[in-house]
């Protein structure tokens, strides 16, 4: 599996927006919930998932970074050489 759904860290998405305050909560978790599981999800990625990613069909780092906001060209080019 490339992205796996739970999330191991001691400062977890629910206790970071559990820290704000009400109307800052809203306007963020309207803005970048997408953007941090992204995130959380790359970023727990093994190198092999995120190789898995680069190899889906027609993938481009461009149309990724500007849907998840994560550059990925770094790894791409690390690991598709």
């Amino acid at each position: 599996m490339i992205f796996q759904p739970e999330i191991s860290t001691p400062y977890s998405y629910a206790s970071f927006v559990n820290s704000m305050v009400d109307a800052d909560k809203e306007v963020w978790l309207n803005d970048t919930r997408a953007d941090f599981a992204f995130r959380m999800a790359y970023d727990k990625a093994d190198d092999e998932g995120k190789k898995q990613l680069f190899e889906l069909p027609n993938f481009n780092a461009d149309i990724f970074e500007e849907i998840s906001g994560i550059d990925v060209r770094e790894d791409y080019k690390r690991l598709m050489k």
